[in-house]
C-alpha cells in the first residue's frame, strides 16, 4: 500500500482527571495538496469536539510535517493568530515514530516561527 492511499486520519479520546483530550492523527502523505486537505478536515474535527466536553483538541501529525508550519502559519498571518487566541484548547503534535519521540506546541506557537 502506498503511503498516500493510508487512512487520513483517526480520533480517539483520552481522559485523565478533568482532562479530555480529543486527538486527530493524520498520516503522513507525499502530496502536497492531500496534506492540506487531511490538515484542514482534522482542523474541523478536532475544534468540533469541543461541545463534546474536550479540553484539548489535538492535530497529530507525523513530525517531517513541521517543516512546513511556519511557511502555512505566516501564509495566514493574523487570521492564524486568531485561530488560536478563538480555540486556545487547539495543539499541534509533531510524532515522530522513529525516534518515539512526540513534540507538543500550541495552534499560536507557529505564528511566531
Amino acid at each position: 500500500m502506498r503511503p498516500s492511499s493510508l487512512l487520513m486520519a483517526v480520533w480517539s479520546f483520552a481522559e485523565r482527571g478533568d482532562e479530555r483530550l480529543h486527538i486527530e492523527v493524520i498520516a503522513y502523505k507525499s502530496s502536497g495538496p492531500a496534506r492540506a486537505k487531511d490538515f484542514y478536515e482534522a482542523f474541523f474535527r478536532a475544534i468540533s469536539r469541543i461541545d463534546d466536553g474536550a479540553t484539548e483538541c489535538v492535530i497529530a501529525m507525523a513530525a517531517q510535517a513541521g517543516v512546513g508550519l511556519p511557511a502555512r502559519a505566516r501564509q495566514y498571518g493574523s487570521s492564524w493568530k486568531r485561530i488560536g487566541q478563538a480555540f486556545p484548547e487547539l495543539k499541534i503534535w509533531l510524532v515522530d515514530g522513529r525516534a518515539k519521540t512526540v513534540r507538543k506546541t500550541g495552534w499560536g506557537d507557529w505564528a511566531r516561527k
